[in-house]
């Protein structure tokens, strides 16, 4: 990222150290159609994230983040499990929110057993350790409600409460994992969060968000950065100026408080972790940078995905 007076200026992205990431995005790269997208992110998920790493779990915990229209809160609805964070419930729902965009459907069918539904999500499903979070996580994902706040309507108050699902019907097999079930294992998702699936959805490109599963942050950027580009190219404006303060509310999960520190510290992992997604949009020169005061991050209009007519979204 460069600083830049509200001109685009080309500034160096990509580190040597994600080779893993450079290989894979050359070779997604070279394949037909690779910026259309093959899965859906629900708008709400994308605007205000889940937390990054385990936050307090304590009984009547919550997690709550902020844009400067909305407020997303999480609460645990079962004293059994907590609050979903980390990749797999990104994973999850990425997965969840396209099955419904294809299906047309609120039941969704995740497989005969947990070993297929989590090769349908692309995870390991023979180690052991990720098949225990797999399943924690999607206990936690499932047993949460989801509140939403309007914050650009005061004095007028305005909210919702989401379930990701009304109800479940799931075999979890500790011992054998791959044991079938007699029954289908399926996920009714619930009218709310259906219909904001429907209504208004980001494109990704499901290779390159599995890629970015080191840091949920990474995932949450390359999401973050398709939605604004693309909203302002749609909005035929050319650029946008968010504080750096105010991203951090948004996205950095792991900063807490407007200290110098902590913005300093989320700044710089904001800027490492764009590189890797960098790795796969090379535009990202022009259409990321810095602003000259250094307290603001410009964003300029752009296409990374190239969404399906049907499936636009609010992009």
């Amino acid at each position: 990222m460069t600083s830049t007076n509200n001109s685009r200026k080309t500034g160096s992205l990509i580190c040597p150290a994600h080779t893993g990431i450079i290989n894979h995005a050359v070779e997604l790269q070279g394949t037909a159609n690779w910026r259309q997208p093959d899965c859906y992110m629900a708008n709400f998920l994308v605007q205000t994230t889940l937390p990054h790493s385990n936050p307090d779990d304590k009984p009547g915990a919550h997690f709550s983040r902020s844009n400067r229209l909305m407020r997303l809160t999480i609460s645990p609805t079962s004293p059994r499990f907590g609050i979903p964070y980390g990749p797999i419930p990104r994973l999850i729902l990425a997965w969840l929110c396209t099955e419904v965009k294809k299906t047309k459907s609120q039941v969704i069918d995740i497989g005969k057993n947990q070993t297929e539904w989590m090769k349908k999500i692309g995870l390991n499903s023979k180690d052991t350790g990720t098949i225990e979070r797999f399943k924690d996580q999607a206990m936690r994902l499932f047993c949460c409600t989801i509140s939403l706040e309007r914050l650009d309507q005061i004095p007028r108050e305005s909210s919702k409460r989401l379930l990701v699902t009304d109800s479940l019907d799931i075999l979890w097999d500790p011992i054998d994992p791959q044991k079938g079930s007699p029954w289908k294992n399926t996920i009714t998702v619930s009218d709310g969060f259906y219909r904001a699936i429907c209504r208004s959805s980001v494109p990704l490109k499901f290779s390159v968000y599995r890629k970015l599963t080191r840091s949920p942050l990474a995932m949450d950027i390359y999401l973050w950065t398709i939605y604004r580009t693309y909203t302002l190219n749609r909005s035929q404006r050319k650029h946008t100026e968010i504080p750096w303060e105010q991203l951090m509310n948004q996205l950095g999960a792991d900063y807490s408080g407007p200290t110098k520190r902590q913005l300093k510290d989320f700044k710089s992992n904001f800027k490492k972790q764009l590189r890797k997604v960098a790795a796969y949009y090379p535009e990202l020169h022009d259409l990321v940078s810095d602003s000259t005061d250094d307290k603001c991050i410009v964003i300029h209009a752009g296409v990374l995905i190239h969404p399906k007519p049907a499936a636009t979204g609010s992009g």
